[in-house]
């Protein structure tokens, strides 16, 4: 449902959605001679709100000097037939002070409940399974334990935004962005993290060992962490144009201000009308200036920028960069990507192990 109402800097815009969902996974399986069967089912019920309030604008020379600015509210409510309720809330700003510059802050604050799999998942052991103990230094051969966990709790994430948008007059269809983003979470959800020592001291009741040391046994169940923390940096261009004309008496090309790579809308086998030829390029870069994570009480966070990590492919790059191009006329297109990250490394049995960029 759609609402809109005027104040004197423009429509206020409220809308509110409802929904019912229902999903089901019955299986049947057999290993080693043994039949398996398994179903898990999940409703769940949503309405969701969302208003927009101007409060100044230049067009109508309502507080004009002040630039184009505008807050929004928004908030969620879901019912989950296997977890409960699960609430979300946010708000936002959003100022234009010139006519080429848009700032925007927000904040967004929700629970997310662990899949229906993650929880009901039945249990399965499979033997001779290959794993990396980083406590030794060397691959191990276990018996390895997964499925759902029933104790799972829900994640609490508080996350904040804040962007700046500068198209410059001087140079149509030129669009720069930079984005800064932290999070702040509460009982992370997770799959079994990489075999470090720091995992094996808070979860011990997840690793078997014989007298020699040796891993025999490891349950990768999903697990909750205590806390996470991430600050990143995203920031780069895109740049757009159109060229030729357009077919079937269809209006001018691509205007600016469009998403990065022209959105994806084209960019492939068009239909008759379409508008004229249109080429894009855009580059990004991401650095990482935190990314931690509270495993258990009383036991040093993960730095998974310094040597730690939570996964088998290594911790978490600094640096990432992102560049895309492509080409569209007459219904043809090409698009090219790239995409390239710095090496990480992690602390392994004494000797660190590198992870190529």
């Amino acid at each position: 449902m759609l609402f809109r109402s005027e104040l004197p800097a423009g429509p206020v815009t409220t809308n509110i959605r409802a929904g019912f969902e229902a999903r089901g996974i019955d299986s049947v399986s057999e290993r080693s001679g043994v039949l398996r069967s398994a179903s898990i089912n999940r409703d769940e019920a949503n309405v969701r709100g969302n208003i927009d309030i101007p409060l100044t604008s230049r067009r109508r020379a309502v507080g004009d000097v002040i630039g184009d600015l505008s807050i929004n509210l928004n908030g969620g409510y879901k019912k989950l037939s296997d977890f409960g309720a699960i609430t979300a809330y946010g708000y936002g700003l959003n100022w234009s002070p010139l006519s080429s510059v848009t700032l925007l802050a927000s904040m967004a604050v929700d629970r997310a409940a662990p899949s229906s799999t993650q929880l009901g998942e039945p249990t399965l052991v499979t033997p001779n399974a290959l794993v990396y103990d980083y406590v030794r230094g060397q691959t191990a051969i276990v018996a390895l334990t997964s499925g759902g966990n029933p104790l799972l709790r829900a994640e609490e994430r508080r996350d904040m935004k804040l962007g700046l948008t500068y198209e410059p007059k001087w140079l149509d269809g030129l669009t720069m962005t930079a984005n800064y983003f932290r999070n702040r979470s509460t009982d992370p959800l997770a799959a079994f993290p990489a075999l470090t020592a720091a995992v094996q001291a808070a979860f011990p009741n997840r690793f078997t060992r014989d007298g020699t040391g040796q891993l025999v046994a490891v349950d990768q169940r999903s697990i909750n962490f205590l806390a996470s923390r991430s600050e990143q940096l995203r920031w780069g261009l895109s740049f757009q144009k159109s060229f030729g004309q357009p077919s079937g008496g269809a209006g001018a090309g691509a205007g600016r201000g469009g998403p990065p790579g022209g959105g994806g809308r084209g960019f492939g086998f068009g239909r008759p009308g379409s508008n004229g030829g249109r080429w894009s390029v855009s580059a990004y870069h991401t650095i990482k200036f935190v990314d931690e994570v509270d495993i258990a009480p009383g036991l040093p966070p993960l730095d998974l920028l310094g040597g730690d990590a939570t996964g088998q492919s290594g911790g978490t790059p600094r640096h990432a960069f992102e560049l895309e191009g492509g080409w569209f006329n007459k219904g043809i297109g090409v698009r090219v990507n790239g995409a390239h990250q710095t090496a990480t490394s992690v602390n392994a049995g004494g000797s660190p192990l590198r992870f190529s960029d």
